[in-house]
């Protein structure tokens, strides 16, 4: 097989690779954690300043039991008017993301696991108690 040969099979075989890569490329999705992500970020350091007030009162405790989960805030917060959001944040898959509203009851709140599939989770407590707006991340597991 003389040079000519193998440079034409060479620039085929690159041609052919380049067109499969272009066709593979197109087919995959890419997601923001938020569609409005560049908003959020101007934001965010009233994000940092709520999570510093949560740390300052106490974690909210996550209980993972049985078929409940459980939500436990701190006392300085339990006879309080809470109300906000608990994000359930899945990674990997967009379609498993919960949001649910917080409703308290006694400083807990209780949300049933058949509401979320397993996995793994980024919950963001996002709340506010009337006075002050706070936040935090916690990871939880679900696990079938």
């Amino acid at each position: 097989m003389s040079w000519g040969n193998r440079l034409l099979i060479t620039f085929i075989v690159f041609g052919a690779g380049m067109i499969f890569l272009v066709i593979r490329s197109v087919g995959i999705t890419t997601e923001l954690v938020e569609p409005d992500y560049y908003r959020q970020e101007l934001v965010y350091q009233s994000q940092l300043d709520a999570s510093a007030r949560a740390t300052e009162q106490g974690p909210v405790t996550i209980a993972n039991e049985n078929e409940t989960i459980i939500f436990s805030w701190p006392s300085q917060q339990q006879n309080k008017s809470i109300s906000g959001e608990a994000w359930f944040y899945c990674a990997y898959d967009k379609k498993r993301d919960r949001r649910i509203p917080i409703q308290t009851d006694n400083g807990q709140m209780q949300i049933d696991r058949k509401q979320l599939k397993a996995g793994r989770y980024t919950v963001k407590l996002n709340w506010d108690d009337g006075q002050e707006q706070y936040y935090q991340e916690n990871t939880l597991d679900i696990i079938p």
